[in-house]
């Protein structure tokens, strides 16, 4: 594949585009307030989500004890949502 470059024609026309506050709405952007453990909570819910539509046992709230609260269950009930 050949690389081309953009014609300066078109900067014109682009910069009609762009509102002109972009850089202040850009700077205004923030961090998301989701934290580690919130995001640790959806992942394994969604793991566990995923694994008993594929047929396994594993209740979602015994899931989300074993990865956020070091509850231990079966090996093989863990190991499925483990993987995903």
């Amino acid at each position: 594949m050949d690389l081309k470059i953009i014609p300066t024609t078109l900067l014109n026309e682009y910069l009609t585009q762009v509102p002109p506050n972009l850089q202040s709405t850009f700077d205004a952007l923030k961090d998301s307030e989701i934290s580690t453990d919130t995001f640790s909570f959806y992942t394994s819910v969604s793991a566990i989500a995923s694994s008993r539509i594929e047929g396994e046992k594993m209740e979602i709230d015994s899931y989300v004890k074993h990865k956020m609260l070091n509850v231990e269950y079966m090996k093989d009930l863990v190991e499925k949502p483990n993987d995903l």
